[in-house]
């Protein structure tokens, strides 16, 4: 299991650094995710908008995308980016993601007080899913998406 993630930017030179035992850092300044508590009141990311209608979770994305405030396409890491950083809520990837991909992701999103998880709410980096959220909004959305596990 990483203990420590970054992300960089180097365009923007943002380097995104976390670790659980010290916290999330964008360039010295210390990341928090967001404290929305609704999913009525969440804006959710999602890496490809096609994933809600084409793919095999299809059926309970449709049905979360239902349930927050906004939806929007993000780009892979950009989407986790904006987590940790309390600029959106929830990014949600349904299965595209390598190992190189998510490493960085459980670490940084715990530094900042969030939650990366698959879509079954387990803490693994070989199914290739995503779910990134504030802790406030996790089971709540993991019970959206997978009812048969509450």
């Amino acid at each position: 299991m990483p203990v420590l993630g970054s992300i960089y930017f180097p365009i923007q030179d943002l380097h995104l650094i976390g670790s659980a035992e010290t916290g999330t850092f964008l360039n010295g300044e210390r990341c928090q995710v967001s404290q929305t508590t609704r999913l009525s009141d969440a804006t959710m990311l999602v890496t490809d908008p096609r994933s809600l209608i084409d793919h095999r979770n299809s059926p309970s994305l449709l049905k979360l995308s239902r349930k927050v405030r906004l939806v929007r396409g993000m780009g892979d890491c950009y989407g986790y980016y904006l987590v940790a950083r309390g600029l959106a809520d929830v990014m949600i990837e349904p299965g595209e993601l390598a190992y190189y991909d998510v490493a960085p992701l459980h670490p940084i999103l715990s530094g900042a007080g969030g939650h990366f998880t698959n879509l079954s709410g387990e803490v693994e980096f070989k199914s290739g899913q995503g779910l990134a959220t504030n802790h406030l909004l996790h089971q709540e959305i993991l019970n959206v998406i997978r009812p048969d596990k509450q």
